[in-house]
């Protein structure tokens, strides 16, 4: 029931589109049988399988069954599912299509407004003058903007849709209801309508002033004598829609045709058409650039292809057009006007129309049918298609025809050239006239009775023939039933091209209410909650307003003035004072018993609110300070709105607008599923239970522009923002302390900085302290710290971010991983190393889990090589050294780049010592030999050369073995050997053990020989010549190194060397 409904309502595309409707296709299971198959399987399986217990039966027949389910779960149940979706789909367009045809064949299924002026003039009897129609009528268009000095114009057209003549009106939107229109605009409007004397006057329905200005204009002209009306009675004056004169003042159609006109004139113009032909109009934005399809037909107009919406469209004005006929040769004399309606004549179309006006255009008038095929060369299927719908007006070209040119009165019907000789033939028989007599011409005949009909329709000339043996004879032929061809012959013959359009009607209140507003009356129901804005208040001098009466002056609270009991008004120092307002100018001072408060809703309709609807907690002393005016409220309709006033009864009572008992919400039907809303509103209030934030910091008292009362996730979602540029911080409090503060600032988009920030001499727990500390760097105030700690790590962090080998690993998303981000990197480095091999790409990029922290990886060769730099106030820190600008960085990144990188300082477990340099922890034990030899044999070949030929370069003489280390207590000396055992509590050496020259000394003191070095090798000792080649054991040598067993030479100590601040590694490369 539930997709059959949606299917009929043109819904299912929607749902279906959102996801908010799932179809599926179940057959119910069979219960009789307990099989806990569906009924269909339940059935078909006895089918297939066999009633015998062999075990290669039973395994066939389980096979058989896997194979029907399999069949019918992967394969027909999908594919039934697919073909239902396919039809409800279809059949959900049809709807909407045809929703669209109706609406539209509501607007151009209306009959030119010449027939209710003919009619109009005949019951006034009014056959000369100005109300002549016979060359049709003229119409008045007024059209304005709803801006306050935006000028209106005014129009008249001829019976043809030609303009005669237009005056602006400059001061048009200035009226209102209680001034009327403007004295010069209302002379000049009178003085055209006097020029031109129109049968009507059409107002665009752009805003409820549409209304003002029809009651001005009627009162107007009433006073103005018949003769200068050009009737007794003024014309109507009529409110039309302005949807279509809107589209087609913006149209290239419109600019085209007029394009000096300003915007404004050419939608007075199209009013006025409107009004004058509505076919006309719609037809003519039905054009190359597509202009109808932006009208609004159906809500759900949006979810048809444009082809099936344009060819919904299509089919209506086909139908429409050739229900009335096309008059040729005026669509060749105003070719704007009426040449769109050609494209839509049967047997035609848009490019056969154009060739069609172009020949007749070259070759002049067609005087009748026959000249389709004779001078236009139409085929004959096309002219067979197209013959009966194009209509020869003969009355109009009785000046044009010459002598030997012969006119077909019937080219000016509907009836079809094939049925030319049947209509003749009736006309005969009617007439009683004799075929076969001597210069009996059956035309004559013809038009002989459409003389009687013209001069009274009431006539019965036809009346007397038998249209039923008529039919029989033709049937006798072989020429088919034609009963039903020969009454349209029949009511053809007593008024040709009869108009079958509904006749115009004045639209009623509702419908001009759906005009102006946009909506229909039906949307403006009790109950209905709406945003409207105050526009003031209403007075009344019969009493007060009942339950809400103040009978004498009362003093403001917690104030020295007093209140009126009448007008609410305060500001008077004694009640004496009241009174006297009161009595003021025979009490004309006070404005009256304030009743209720002027509202008013953006599209023209106004209303009021009892103060017994304002709020809740009566009584209201003054309601001028609990609303004001300008201030948009909510409020709900107290009951219907009326359409005719354009005025409603508000109520903006908190009960009200929750409205828990339902009072105001619409109806629900049986179908509303009451559970499933409770169920979501209890979800809906989880959710905002959840998002409430909890507040776990004491709110600060600080008057500083970057510091808000915020925590942790509020200030993430702020600098989260991507409209808050990187370098954006905010300070906030700690959850931590009440004597600390969190700087939270944005490095790039989803990656944060969290810095604590400590507070001293503090006056109270609300305050700021006189000082404030990071890492022990100590700032004055918050602006100090913004200056000289964020904002200088801000713009190192820029210059790295638009460096051209930057690039962005992990693409803002903050939950990005270590291993993601290398990926990305790699791939980028993979992809600059294929393009150059001869180079060696380098990046920068952001570490998502270790603010502060930029990726500085390269490829060498086949495999990345990753190292990492810190961005700090003072610079960048990179292998222990301190950069100011990234261009000195990236030059030594690239003088340094083959060198290895010093060991970094990891985490140490606690009660565990670290080697200075090393980055390898001892936790209370010199590790193993096994270890330190694995150690060595990973580290790659160049670092073990470098480290062998730095400890070639120290002095050459016998070291003492077992001496005991010395530990110097001055800068480091890269040829003293200090184990990291026994350094002195304070002491940091910054520099990794020379283990090259322990494990030659070790090689030396064990064999007897020095370790064998690089030939050429500046400081290498010379290999003895006869001597075992052996392989440095270079764990035993670092376990000797450790245990203290190795100790320097007895040489002289080096000069010592300035301390440079800026390196952390002065080991020999």
């Amino acid at each position: 029931m539930f997709v059959f409904w949606c299917s009929k309502t043109g819904v299912f595309m929607k749902a279906k589109k959102e996801g908010l409707l799932e179809m599926k296709i179940q057959i119910p299971l069979d219960r009789e049988g307990q099989s806990g198959k569906d009924l269909f399987m339940a059935k078909v399986i006895p089918l297939l399988t066999v009633d015998f217990f062999a075990k290669e039966v039973t395994a066939w027949n389980s096979l058989r069954v896997r194979a029907l389910e399999k069949a019918m779960s992967e394969i027909l149940y999908p594919a039934f599912e697919k073909e239902v979706h396919e039809q409800l789909l279809l059949e959900a367009k049809s709807f909407v299509k045809a929703q669209i045809r109706r609406k539209l064949f509501q607007s151009i299924n209306v009959a030119p407004y010449i027939d209710a002026a003919e009619q109009r003039s005949k019951d006034e009897k009014w056959e000369e003058g100005p109300f002549d129609l016979s060359d049709g009528i003229r119409v008045m268009g007024i059209a304005f903007e709803d801006v306050r000095d935006a000028p209106g114009y005014a129009v008249v057209i001829d019976g043809y849709g030609e303009v005669l003549e237009s005056v602006k009106l400059p001061n048009l939107m200035k009226m209102s209801a209680e001034r009327g229109i403007n004295r010069d605009d209302m002379e000049k409007l009178t003085d055209l309508f006097r020029d031109r004397k129109p049968h009507a006057i059409a107002i665009a329905s752009e805003t409820r002033k549409a209304l003002d200005l029809k009651d001005a204009l009627i009162s107007a002209l009433n006073v103005l004598p018949a003769d200068e009306k050009g009737s007794r009675n003024s014309p109507p004056v009529e409110i039309v829609d302005n949807l279509l004169s809107i589209l087609y003042q913006n149209s290239e159609t419109g600019r085209m045709e007029f394009p000096n006109h300003p915007p404004v004139l050419r939608q007075a113009i199209s009013v006025a058409r409107r009004l004058w032909d509505p076919l006309l109009s719609f037809t003519q934005l039905y054009n190359m650039d597509e202009d109808i399809l932006n009208l609004n037909f159906h809500p759900l107009q949006s979810q048809l292809a444009k082809e099936e919406f344009k060819a919904a469209l299509q089919v209506e004005f086909v139908r429409r057009v050739n229900e009335v006929g096309v008059d040729l040769n005026r669509c060749i004399s105003h070719p704007l006007t009426h040449g769109c309606v050609v494209q839509f004549v049967c047997g035609l179309g848009p490019r056969k129309a154009q060739h069609l006006m172009k020949i007749i255009k070259q070759n002049g008038v067609i005087v009748s049918r026959n000249q389709l095929v004779m001078i236009c060369r139409l085929g004959p299927k096309v002219f067979v298609n197209c013959a009966g719908f194009i209509k020869i007006n003969v009355d109009e070209l009785s000046d044009t025809v010459t002598g030997e040119q012969y006119v077909e009165p019937l080219d000016a019907s509907r009836i079809h050239p094939e049925a030319y000789e049947w209509a003749r033939k009736m006309c005969v028989d009617a007439l009683d006239l004799d075929e076969t007599a001597d210069g009996a011409n059956p035309s004559d005949a013809v038009v002989e009775v459409l003389e009687k009909y013209a001069q009274n329709p009431d006539s019965d000339v036809l009346e007397a023939l038998d249209l039923n043996a008529f039919a029989d004879e033709l049937k006798k032929l072989d020429l088919g039933d034609k009963l039903t061809t020969l009454h349209e012959i029949h009511d053809e013959l007593r008024e040709r091209f009869r108009e079958k359009r509904a006749p115009y009607a004045s639209p009623g209140t509702e419908q001009i209410f759906e005009m102006i507003v946009g909506e229909p009356i039906t949307e403006y129901r009790k109950g209905r909650l709406l945003a409207p804005t105050v526009t003031g208040f209403g007075y009344s001098m019969r009493g007060p307003p009942p339950g809400n009466a103040m009978l004498h002056p009362q003093k403001v609270p917690n104030a020295d003035d007093w209140i009126c009991p009448r007008c609410r008004e305060r500001g008077w120092e004694k009640p004496e004072f009241v009174f006297d307002h009161q009595e003021l100018n025979g009490g004309m001072d006070c404005k009256g018993y304030l009743c209720f408060v002027k509202v008013y809703l953006d599209n023209g309709v106004s209303g009021s609110i009892g103060l017994e609807n304002l709020s809740d907690k009566q009584p209201i002393d003054i309601p001028q300070e609990r609303v004001k005016r300008g201030m948009i409220i909510h409020a709900r309709l107290l009951e219907d709105l009326d359409p005719a006033k354009f005025y409603g009864k508000f109520t903006c009572r908190s009960t009200h607008l929750v409205d828990k008992d339902n009072e105001y919400k619409p109806q629900r039907d049986r179908y509303y599923d009451v559970e499933a809303e409770q169920a979501a509103m209890e979800r809906e209030l989880r959710k905002r239970i959840k998002l409430v934030p909890k507040t776990n910091f004491l709110k600060r008292v600080i008057a500083h522009p970057a510091f808000k009362n915020v925590n942790f996730e509020e200030a993430e979602k702020y600098l989260s923002g991507a409209a808050v540029p990187a370098g954006e911080a905010v300070i906030r409090p700690s959850s931590k302390s009440n004597s600390k503060l969190t700087l939270s600032w944005k490095i790039a988009n989803g990656i944060l900085d969290h810095v604590d920030i400590t507070e001293k001499d503090k006056e109270n727990a609300f305050s700021l302290g006189r000082r404030l500390t990071i890492d022990d760097e100590e700032y004055d105030d918050l602006d100090e710290i913004l200056a000289r700690y964020v904002q200088p790590m801000a713009t190192l962090v820029g210059d790295l971010v638009q460096h051209k080998y930057h690039v962005d690993s992990h693409g803002g998303q903050p939950g990005t991983t270590r291993p993601q981000q290398r990926e990305v990197i790699d791939k980028w480095l993979r992809e600059q190393k294929a393009a150059m091999p001869n180079r060696i790409p380098f990046c920068f990029s952001e570490c998502v889990t270790a603010p502060r922290r930029f990726f500085l990886c390269h490829l060498p060769r086949d495999s990345v090589r990753e190292e990492f730099l810190t961005v700090t106030p003072l610079g960048y820190t990179y292998r222990r050294q301190n950069f100011n600008t990234l261009n000195h960085l990236i030059k030594y990144f690239k003088d340094h780049f083959h060198e290895a990188p010093p060991a970094q300082m990891g985490s140490t477990p606690h009660g565990a010592s670290v080697t200075p340099g090393t980055g390898m922890s001892l936790s209370g034990r010199t590790p193993g030999i096994a270890a330190i030899n694995q150690a060595f044999k990973s580290l790659p070949p160049n670092v073990l050369e470098r480290l062998q030929q730095a400890g070639g370069s120290t002095s050459r003489s016998t070291p003492n073995v077992f001496a005991t280390p010395r530990t110097p207590q001055s800068q480091y000396n890269p040829n003293s050997l200090t184990p990291s055992g026994i350094t002195p509590s304070g002491a940091t050496p910054s520099g990794a053990a020379p283990w090259g020259k322990a494990a030659q000394m070790w090689q030396k003191a064990m064999t007897g020989q020095p370790s064998g070095n690089t030939p050429g090798t500046p400081g290498s000792i010379p290999a003895t010549p006869g001597s075992v080649s052996t392989t440095t054991n270079w764990g035993a040598a670092a376990e000797a190194w450790v245990s203290g067993n190795m100790a320097p030479p007895p040489t002289a100590p080096p000069p010592k060397r300035p301390a440079n601040p800026d390196s952390g590694d002065s080991s020999s490369r």
